[in-house]
């Protein structure tokens, strides 16, 4: 039995978690955020921690 999330069909559970393991650092790492002055939360938070 396939697991539908979104447009995607995954086989097994497994397969869904490492699509979403993907996507959540694809968005912590790569994705700018407009928030954050254009920055990736990554970045920010390299800049919070130097702050410090």
């Amino acid at each position: 039995m396939a697991i539908v999330y979104f447009d995607t069909a995954f086989e097994t559970i497994e397969q869904l978690q490492n699509a979403a393991t993907k996507w959540l650092w694809t968005y912590n790492n790569e994705r700018p955020n407009m928030a954050i002055g254009g920055i990736t939360p990554i970045q920010k938070l390299a800049m919070l921690t130097m702050a410090a």
